[in-house]
């Protein structure tokens, strides 16, 4: 069984300039959405600009701006996993404490992850 994709091309627009590139069949509207968010940000990039800046300028510190926001969100999302991993291992030591060896535990466990998830329902990150 075959599992690469098969190559096509596809011709996109980005600062008023067509291009034509290569891409897997699976990447095209992905890629061309990502040339119009490109294309859309220099356009922002140049209205902002107090000075005239040459394209290659321009598209750098849009490029530099779109690689900042990535960065902020990768951050924000490091931020966020290792919130879940606390509140995973704070309940994993809260059900080790209800559990006792040889006890029917199912009531209090129950119990336990009911708490847990009405807790985590209602709790934002």
């Amino acid at each position: 069984m075959n599992t690469e994709q098969e190559t096509v091309t596809i011709k996109i627009t980005v600062n008023g300039k067509r291009y034509t590139i290569a891409c897997g069949d699976g990447e095209k509207e992905e890629l061309k959405e990502a040339a119009s968010i490109l294309d859309q940000s220099i356009g922002e990039a140049r209205q902002n600009q107090s000075s005239v800046l040459s394209d290659e300028r321009l598209i750098m510190v849009t490029a530099l701006n779109i690689v900042h926001q990535l960065h902020k969100e990768k951050q924000r999302w490091r931020e966020k996993e290792k919130v879940m991993a606390q509140r995973i291992n704070s309940a994993n030591k809260q059900l080790e404490e209800k559990i006792t060896p040889g006890a029917d535990t199912t009531e209090s466990c129950k119990e336990f992850w009911n708490n847990s998830a009405t807790r985590i329902d209602h709790e934002k990150l």
